[in-house]
């Protein structure tokens, strides 16, 4: 993924691909997968020979040097008098040129101004070529004219026209599926169409169309125009490498059973007539679960406290065509705590076993079946409703998301929490169990009554028409208490805690070696000690060339200079880390290989990632990051590693449906593999490992970090990440600025994401004494103030608190965290002190230390300036925002006492004016010190001070000075 790097696009970059997604949604026309055309075109004008406007000879793609390509071009630009050019709403001309080359020496050059927005052009065949009858593909090599992160919106869509054996006319869009339709990339692009099985066979290929509905009037646009290939798709068998049959994940046989807070309970399982009953019993609830097991799903009742709640109401198993069928039961039998069923599935053409079963532990029923065949007939199981709903709310939960951009709709979907009558309910099929394609929330609310707030699973057939089997496991989760329908995330918790706690995360990109030496040493010499930064994907790339799948850098650096440059970052005593991803692939990249290539269940054609790449199967990059991240790693010596894409492109968007892929056409395959090559890669360069975020409560553990993107439209409702995601890593707040970064953080545990300057310089303050204190430390109670008191997380929704709420969290540290987002100042009393946090205000204690912070309201002022402070053992910080504070820490302005590694510093940040702290602060009460100002290097300028001071220290702080050194030395009697 490419962006820009201006710094602060840099730290906010991941959200570009959300920002991309609505534009898109906005501006794309959708289509079907394959489309007629509807604009008119005007008089034909053949291509020349002759380019007058030729810049210069353009290089091939340095990664291609050597390749022999798989098969022969039909068609090429050599000969530009073999095309023509029609015009819609557009002046186009096209040229045989050098400007831009991949295959041979020449290619099409289209110049092309549009009249209006919405404009067009072909580029046509002037005789149309009858294609064999079994070829299915057609291939395109392309150069676009705008990159997806700058003006996207310009760019036009393009398509293949064609005849089919009919005669119908039929355009067909190069980008079929998901996220990126336009022609967004300034590089080489391999273009791919599978043929669906709609067309009547043989087509007739009469060329190209390019088509915009954005497009910039009267601005001269160059696009290049390379081979193209007509063949029949022939998949020969593919070997791969050995998968682990047993991983380090789930830990448990109950796998996302939730938490129980109460441990004096019982369970119990009885007969009654021809239904059965299951129950909890315990000192805060009784329920039961009433199962019909005439259907298979859609039986289950809840009967609690005089509530009697059909849990799936018009829950449906569908089969291919969405079909339904008659539910035999064969037999049934009570053994232990499960009942057991088996169904035969009759109705036309149909006749399928399954196994079914029911148990209950603590408060969750738990629902297994299994399709007994090696060819599934399921399409589709749709959860239903939850009915009888007097008084409910629908609770969206931050992070918990099964697609962050779900296809078509660029939109996240997601189950959500139901609260209804005095319990929560979440429905959650076992993702570490399943062989569906893809989860989905769907469409989701209260009506009538009735609850919507979880959709259900699908099953999409393989390239070879073949379904997987039905497989699931769905917990259905009903307690009084919200936090006892949290899935449980059974992964291993990060081994990696001690190396990367208590630093910040940097992101960094470009290919400016000096600038971006000079972010580090800025930043280093305001006291920001502990980080681990990344560098984005210009360390691999020069311009449009692949930045994954290779271990040879961007030649414009080359290998010595970034070896050079890690051990400077090293030297600073950070640790850093280079860009890697194994799930874009392109195709000018040296290792390309179509077989490597994910297929899309959508006309089975090739899956397409982030602009001018393709989606690989994910059983490859298992393959190849074993064996390019060691190669990496060695050559460089980095010490961190930042895996893009692996936890923010949902799993389910990146299945592959090609039969001859091991777990073909089941997202918990890509879940699998992708969890195997986060924890890989941990290995192979023996540090922490990051990834992008977006659906990481999958791999929570796998990894060691991820971007924390807040979705501002859900609730401010952290439990779930503080609960289940944090104990097992340690993700960075992102999505977040100014001066709501530090209570975001501080309300979700999550560590800090470095920006830039003096505000870099507040976020290291206020995070990095504490991450050590609560970050994959387990929370020991979240409580929401509701003007009077504090209450429960359950309490809090049904009090509506979560849209703004007063926040408290204590961990079983002892620290307590305070943030408040809402718009009221919040008064809060801590170790007999008052404080009055204004929104995104926010106080942080650990009794029995010195960790203290504060961001509030200052009682001395009169216009209400806030006062921030920070103490621990080896910082102390200050903005008194431009009031005069007195005491032990005050001052005029901001400023940070740091202990560095050759004595204490007093770090000048904004607007200081005059320094005034006690030296008993830096346990200097019994010496005297002298106060050292130096410059940005540390040349000695001047000693502040003329006799040694003793007790409390008084100046004003000269602009010219970068900073000053405490230097004990003895005092005068």
């Amino acid at each position: 993924m490419v962006v820009s790097y201006k710094l602060d696009n840099m730290l906010k970059h991941k959200l570009l691909r959300a920002c991309v997604l609505l534009c898109l949604a906005l501006n794309i026309q959708q289509g079907k997968a394959q489309e007629t055309n509807g604009l008119e075109y005007g008089e034909a004008i053949r291509g020349m020979n002759q380019d007058p406007k030729q810049k210069s000879i353009g290089s091939k793609p340095y990664e291609m040097e050597g390749r022999t390509e798989a098969r022969e071009p039909l068609f090429t630009f050599d000969d530009c008098t073999q095309w023509q050019v029609r015009a819609n709403q557009s002046e186009v001309t096209l040229y045989r040129t050098k400007e831009q080359r991949v295959i041979g020496d020449y290619s099409g050059k289209v110049v092309y101004k549009t009249k209006q927005a919405k404009a067009g052009f072909r580029v046509e065949l002037v005789k149309p070529y009858k294609f064999e009858k079994e070829w299915d593909c057609i291939n395109f090599w392309n150069y676009g004219n705008h990159w997806l992160w700058e003006n996207s919106g310009e760019a036009m869509a393009h398509y293949a026209v064609i005849q089919d054996a009919k005669g119908r006319e039929i355009t067909i869009p190069f980008m079929q599926e998901w996220l990126w339709r336009n022609m967004n990339y300034k590089y080489w692009f391999l273009n791919h169409i599978k043929l669906n099985d709609s067309i009547a066979r043989p087509i007739t290929f009469i060329g190209l169309e390019f088509k915009g509905n954005g497009t910039k009037p009267d601005v001269e646009n160059n696009i290049f125009l390379g081979p193209i290939y007509g063949y029949q798709e022939v998949l020969k068998p593919m070997k791969f490498k050995p998968f682990p049959e047993r991983l380090p994940f789930p830990l448990r046989e109950e796998t996302i059973l939730p938490t129980n807070k109460t441990t004096g309970f019982s369970n119990r399982v009885e007969q009654q007539d021809e239904k059965f009953l299951f129950s909890y019993e315990g000192k805060d609830a009784k329920l039961m679960y009433q199962v019909d097991p005439a259907y298979p799903i859609g039986g289950v009742t809840l009967l609690c406290d005089g509530q009697e709640k059909k849990v799936n109401a018009n829950a449906k198993i569908l089969f291919e065509k969405r079909t339904e069928a008659e539910w035999i039961v064969m037999d049934k039998r009570l053994e232990n705590d499960t009942l057991f069923i088996r169904y035969k599935a009759v109705g036309k053409g149909l006749s399928q076993r399954f196994d079914c079963s029911y148990t209950i532990k603590q408060k969750s029923l738990i629902w297994t079946i299994e399709e007994k065949a090696a060819d599934g007939k399921v399409e589709e199981i749709c959860l239903g409703t939850t009915g009888n709903v007097s008084d409910g709310k629908l609770v969206g939960v931050p992070f918990l998301v099964y697609n962050p951009f779900a296809n078509d709709s660029y939109t996240a979907d997601a189950p959500s929490i139901l609260y209804a009558d005095n319990l929560f309910y979440l429905t959650m099929f076992d993702w570490y169990y399943t062989n569906a394609s893809m989860y989905y929330g769907g469409e989701q609310g209260i009506k009538e009554g009735k609850a919507t707030y979880n959709g259900g699973v699908k099953y999409y057939p393989l390239n070879n028409k073949k379904r997987n089997p039905l497989r699931e496991r769905l917990f259905i989760n009903v307690s009084p208490d919200v936090h006892e329908v949290f899935p449980t995330i059974d992964n291993p918790a990060s081994p990696m805690r001690s190396n990367q706690v208590d630093r910040l995360w940097a992101i960094n990109g470009g290919s400016d070696l000096p600038k971006l030496g000079k972010f580090v040493t800025d930043l280093r010499s305001k006291g920001v000690e502990k980080v681990s930064i990344r560098y984005h994907e210009d360390f691999w790339r020069a311009d449009g060339e692949s930045y994954t799948f290779r271990t040879i850098p961007n030649p414009d650096l080359g290998i010595e200079r970034l070896k050079e440059y890690v051990r400077f970052v090293q030297g600073q005593d950070w640790r850093i880390g280079f860009y890697s991803n194994y799930m874009d692939f392109a195709p000018v990249n040296a290792l390309w290989n179509e077989d490597w290539v994910r297929i899309s269940h959508k006309d089975y054609g090739w899956g397409p990632a982030w602009c001018r790449c393709y989606a690989n199967k994910v059983t490859i990059g298992w393959e190849q990051q074993a064996i390019l991240a060691p190669q990496i790693h060695k050559t460089f010596g980095t010490n961190f590693s930042y895996c893009d894409v692996e936890t923010c492109i949902s799993p389910m968007d990146r299945v592959d449906y090609d039969y001859r892929t091991p777990g073909a056409g089941k997202f918990r395959t890509v879940f699998e593999y992708i969890g195997m090559t986060l924890m890989n890669e941990r290995r192979a360069y023996q540090g922490p490992v990051y990834s992008e975020g977006g659906t990481h409560w999958f791999y929570a553990g796998l990894l060691d970090g991820n971007y924390s993107h807040m979705n501002h439209s859900l609730p401010i409702f952290p439990d779930f990440q503080l609960l289940k995601i944090n104990p097992l890593e340690m993700d960075g707040m992102s999505n977040v600025s100014n001066e709501a970064y530090v209570a975001y953080a501080y309300a979700f545990g999550n560590i800090g994401i470095l920006s830039e300057g003096f505000d870099a310089v507040r976020r290291y303050a206020f995070l990095q004494p504490f991450q050590n204190s609560y970050s994959m430390i387990p929370v020991k109670s979240i409580r929401y103030f509701d003007g009077k008191s504090y209450v429960s997380s359950s309490d809090a929704i049904k009090k509506d608190l979560l849209k703004s709420p007063c926040i408290q969290v204590e961990y079983n540290s002892g620290l307590k965290i305070y943030a408040n987002f809402s718009d009221q100042p919040w008064g809060v009393k801590e170790n007999d002190c008052d404080y009055s946090l204004p929104k995104y205000g926010t106080l942080a204690v650990l009794p029995g230390s010195r960790l203290f912070s504060v961001s509030s309201t200052n009682p001395a002022s009169s216009t209400g300036k806030l006062l921030d402070k920070v103490y621990s053992d080896h910082l102390f910080y200050i903005d008194t925002y431009g009031e005069v504070e007195k005491g032990e820490l005050g001052g005029k302005g901001s400023y940070m006492l740091k202990k560095e590694k050759f004595g204490w510093e007093i770090i000048p940040l904004r607007d200081l004016e005059e320094v005034d702290f006690n030296l008993s602060l830096l346990g200097f009460s019994a010496l005297g010190v002298d106060i050292e100002a130096v410059d940005k290097d540390g040349n000695s300028m001047t000693v502040v001070n003329k006799a040694p001071i003793t007790n409390q220290v008084h100046f004003e702080h000269k602009p010219h000075y970068y900073k000053y050194k405490i230097c004990p030395v003895s005092s005068e009697n």
